[in-house]
């Protein structure tokens, strides 16, 4: 709705008059009550709004504001349109509404001045055209109804009246239900805009599809099972590719995909995630259907801003398409300083009223994301999808969180660009389509301490930086991360060290060390791990050095006496030390092995020499034996042989043995 400023004044010849002026437009108070009645018998919907308006423009001196004209938005094709206000008919006017569907209702009257107010009464009738007709959104049929519902002001109140059986969804407003006898009403507050949708789901035609191992119902109108093929096809071909491009199996979360012309009345599909819905057009529109169910990966969780989501989304979309091989509309190409343009950090919510900005908006954050993202192969492109989608900036480690709490702004979009390969200028498609004046003049401060990051994290050899300064940068607290860059630049360069000195020990640097480094987060802790790693490092030379002198002893006398030291296992406790963080405890085993390590020629040899020692003593004991035993089997023989005639033979045996 808006209004129609007219214009009287009077000049000053006209002394005996009052002057008078058109009122401004925020001096108007608007409030109204729509009413909805839906005849499936006729196939259609009557309209019927209450509209309340009242002048709050205070007159100033001797000129007075006034009110003449206002006129509503009716939907397309609507007929028996009529106003009425004060029991008198008002002459009703039509204008095409620009860029979008439908017609502006106009009506005149006398000047209403300072705190009046006038009613008027407005009827229409939507006629119901059939299923995928282009000359109206409005259906009505046997078990269904969709079309437009619209709330004028500041204080609105939207009933529908439908049959018994039906359900409804709409696109606006919370309803609430109260049946009327054969008919149930559905009444909403504060409403200005909504595609409305009745259901009898006992008549509406349904299949159960498989979405990345979930179950989801598609709907689609009584008797439309082309839209059912159509649906059922298309999803189970983007699905897997959509997963593949994303990197992140379907997140579920989607109960029902259903066919509404509501979409095409609102002029706008959506993927609903508290309704767990996805809503589309009656049209046969697979790019259309590919962006909603993309919207289950790119969405408000994981980009706050909207250029971003409706963006990066429909550059996917068209990935899908192009491998599916589903022809496209062409797309334009916005013009940048035409009217109605804007720097898309400005795009707001979705709004009814706002049809052209969308218009632009959509066209723009598409020729902006895919201007950006040009230079990115496949992998490329996904992994930053991925780390979209799971809420990281390109400052944190590869098992680390990401440290948005909302979704990703468009700083955060830079920096996973340049970070997954987009040319490094992208800076341009910034200041061209989406940043305000202001905020361009953010770049050259990014791009100064991203540098000044680079030399600590050069520095720093293989580790991330520490967490507070990849903190200041992901948020973009420059002065923070300068400060930060200072306190932590000690740090950093022991850190290298450390690394190089694990690599002369043959050694993997400390998981411990390299924890406290990259998680310091406040002032302290950036000494603290700085002396650490200097101590670190000067311990890991120590348990290097033991480790490979342990490692030496591999002669038949050395490593007896290793074994017999316990040196082996005491250089692995004093590497897990290390690895642990127990710098102390390392260099302690440390030098207890390097003081044992010059006894190891000698306790080999002692174990060598007891061992001898120890089969010389086997070796008599094992000859004392034999001759126990034999002299036990001549004495059992002697018993059994008297006169003696085995005992030279068991002499001979014994000689024999000797």
């Amino acid at each position: 709705m808006s209004v129609f400023i007219g214009v009287l004044a009077s000049g000053l010849a006209l002394a005996t008059a009052s002057p008078v002026a058109a009122a401004p437009g925020d001096g108007l108070a608007a409030s109204s009550n729509a009413r909805y009645v839906v005849d499936v018998k006729a196939r259609e919907v009557r309209a019927s709004i209450d509209l309340t308006i009242t002048n709050q423009q205070p007159d100033q001196g001797n000129t007075r504001y006034y009110y003449n004209s206002y006129w509503i938005y009716v939907p397309a094709k609507a007929t028996k349109i009529r106003a009425s206000s004060h029991g008198a008919t008002l002459p009703v006017s039509l204008e095409p509404v620009p860029n979008g569907p439908g017609s502006f209702a106009r009506v005149g009257f006398s000047g209403l001045y300072y705190g009046q107010t006038r009613t008027i009464s407005w009827d229409y009738t939507m006629p119901a055209a059939p299923i995928r007709s282009k000359k109206s959104n409005v259906r009505v049929g046997d078990g269904y109804a969709v079309f437009e519902a619209v709330g004028i002001g500041d204080d609105t109140t939207v009933e529908v009246v439908g049959p018994p059986a039906m359900e409804l969804d709409a696109s606006d407003g919370v309803f609430i239900q109260k049946e009327t006898g054969k008919s149930v009403t559905w009444t909403a507050s504060d409403v200005e805009f909504a595609g409305v949708s009745l259901r009898d789901r006992e008549k509406n035609i349904e299949r159960t599809v498989s979405i990345g191992g979930t179950d989801v119902v598609v709907q689609a109108f009584p008797g439309d099972e082309a839209w059912l093929d159509f649906a059922e096809r298309n999803i189970a071909e983007a699905v897997p590719i959509l997963e593949r491009i994303v990197g992140e199996k379907w997140p579920g979360e989607l109960d029902v995909i259903r066919e509404d012309t509501s979409s095409e009345a609102t002029g706008y599909a959506w993927f609903d995630s508290s309704e767990r819905e996805i809503v589309v057009s009656e049209r046969l529109d697979a790019p259309t259907l590919y962006h909603e169910l993309t919207h289950a990966w790119t969405n408000h969780d994981t980009t706050d801003e909207r250029w971003i989501n409706e963006g990066l989304t429909e550059v996917i979309a068209a990935r899908v398409a192009r491998e599916t091989g589903v022809k496209e509309e062409p797309r334009k190409t916005p013009r940048r300083k035409g009217p109605g343009a804007f720097p898309l950090t400005e795009w707001g919510a979705f709004s009814q009223t706002n049809r052209g900005t969308d218009l632009y908006g959509y066209a723009a954050a598409y020729t902006a994301v895919a201007a950006m993202l040009e230079d990115l192969d496949d992998d490329q492109f996904s992994a930053l999808v991925r780390d979209l989608y799971l809420g990281r900036t390109a400052y944190d480690g590869p098992e680390e969180e990401g440290y948005q709490g909302g979704g990703a702004v468009w700083g955060t979009f830079l920096d996973l660009a340049v970070k997954h390969g987009a040319d490094q200028n992208i800076d341009r498609e910034l200041k061209t389509w989406v940043l305000t004046r202001g905020q361009a003049k953010q770049l050259a401060a990014a791009k100064k301490a991203k540098a000044a990051y680079d030399v600590i994290d050069e520095a720093d050899g293989e580790w991330l930086p520490p967490k507070g300064l990849r903190e200041a940068m992901a948020y973009w607290k420059f002065q923070d991360a300068a400060t930060i860059r200072d306190l932590a630049g000690d740090a950093a360069e022991e850190a290298g060290e450390f690394q190089i000195a694990a690599a002369d020990a043959g050694l993997p640097a400390s998981t411990a060390m390299k924890a406290a480094y990259e998680t310091a987060n406040v002032a302290s802790e950036y000494g603290d791990v700085a002396a650490a790693l200097a101590k670190a490092g000067m311990v890991t030379a120590e348990v290097g050095g033991v480790s490979a002198a342990v490692a030496g002893f591999d002669g038949p006398v050395t490593e007896v006496g290793e074994l017999l030291l316990r040196l082996d296992s005491a250089a692995a406790e004093a590497r897990d030390d290390l690895d642990a963080g127990s710098v102390e405890q390392a260099a302690a085993t440390a030098d207890v092995i390097a003081a044992r390590s010059t006894w190891v020629l000698i306790a080999g040899i002692a174990a060598w020499l007891a061992l001898i020692s120890a089969a010389y003593g086997l070796f008599r004991l094992s000859r004392w034996i034999a001759v126990r035993v034999r002299a036990r089997r001549r004495a059992r023989r002697e018993q059994r042989d008297p006169d003696g005639e085995a005992e030279d033979v068991e002499q001979a045996e014994v000689e024999i043995m000797a």
